[in-house]
């Protein structure tokens, strides 16, 4: 006989759930209690009880008010609570045209962040070359260092991968820059 062992694990472990955090902290919650269900084995009728637990009373009153064969079948409160919370207010498209680089980002982060929007939206920047230029304006358009910007507008980009190279290099000419005096001499 083979025994497959399930550790138990609990949802205490996991912080509850805030409605009025950012899209992509609901997003990670979401994905922290799903991974927390498949480790512990966790049957469905246990993944609504311990979901309600870890909700806020206003979430628990809009999970109230869904329809009873929604609000017993996992499946189906699952596709509620992300279309409800984890789904952004504002279309693919409008928010890749109103995306900004963060104060916090690096270009390259801010490239990979803007490249999934892309896709999402629709845009199909890897194969046209016509949507690649375009998404390559986008890119700069955005971009909080205007050295670097200046320094793009004049290069001869033809794939993703030449931008992401140069980010690259500018990322590791300044990441040298975090010394703004030299190291005593000894």
């Amino acid at each position: 006989m083979v025994f497959t062992y399930k550790p138990y694990v609990n949802a205490s472990a996991l912080e509850d759930f805030n409605e009025k955090a950012s899209l992509s902290t609901r997003i990670r919650w979401l994905e922290k209690f799903q991974s927390m269900a498949v480790q512990g084995g966790w049957s469905d009728k246990m993944r609504i009880y311990d979901m309600k637990l870890k909700l806020p009373s206003s979430a628990r009153d809009w999970r109230y008010n869904l329809d009873e064969e929604v609000r017993h079948s996992w499946k189906r409160f699952l596709k509620a609570f992300k279309e409800k919370y984890c789904k952004a207010k504002t279309s693919d498209s409008e928010r890749y045209y109103s995306m900004t680089q963060k104060k916090t980002e690096a270009p390259l982060e801010f490239f990979y962040r803007l490249n999934r929007v892309a896709d999402k939206a629709g845009i199909n920047f890897r194969k046209s070359s016509k949507e690649r230029e375009r998404h390559f304006k986008v890119f700069m358009k955005k971009l909080l260092d205007s050295s670097l910007r200046s320094t793009l507008q004049g290069q001869h980009l033809h794939s993703l991968e030449d931008l992401e190279c140069v980010l690259k290099q500018y990322e590791e000419m300044h990441q040298d820059d975090d010394y703004e005096t030299p190291p005593p001499r000894r």
